[in-house]
């Protein structure tokens, strides 16, 4: 409620990578809906590396962590032409892809995940409901991770 951000750079980080950390309430601001989830209150953690440009220079770490994730197969997109990459959630790796990121595929580029396979092989289209956290676990819960560090998922490796 005081406006106050802490900015922390990496002692081994590059000259212009900072992690700032924001106490966010949702209360009456725009700048508290980051999610479409109300229950995202907390601190939100974002990770800047490098001058400002068009490029993806700030990201989120989100409190679920970083995972690997496969695509197994294809679906027809509900939301325009084509199709859509399926991708399920595998394991843990501290240098994988958060649900906020573009996830590689097997037809040589990368999505968001808009579709995702649950654990019986199931799918269910999302669309950027869970990119926004309406859908993930991202939300901030201290069962989750309540430390970031080096060795936590996510990290503060660079």
């Amino acid at each position: 409620t005081t406006g106050v951000a802490y900015k922390y750079h990496p002692p081994n980080g590059e000259q212009n990578e900072f992690f700032y950390f924001e106490n966010h309430q949702k209360i009456n601001s725009l700048y508290d809906e980051a999610t479409y989830n109300y229950n995202d209150k907390g601190i939100f953690v974002l990770h800047f590396k490098g001058p400002y440009s068009n490029t993806n220079t700030i990201r989120v770490e989100t409190s679920d962590g970083r995972w690997v994730w496969e695509n197994p197969y294809w679906v027809t997109n509900i939301w325009g032409p084509g199709e859509l990459p399926a991708y399920k959630q595998l394991n843990p790796d501290i240098n994988g892809y958060t649900h906020k990121d573009m996830v590689p595929h097997t037809r040589n580029g990368s999505d968001y995940i808009r579709v995702l396979i649950d654990e019986n092989n199931d799918y269910e289209y999302l669309g950027d409901d869970f990119r926004l956290g309406k859908y993930s676990n991202e939300s901030f819960n201290l069962s989750y991770n309540n430390i970031i560090s080096p060795w936590s998922n996510p990290n503060t490796h660079t």
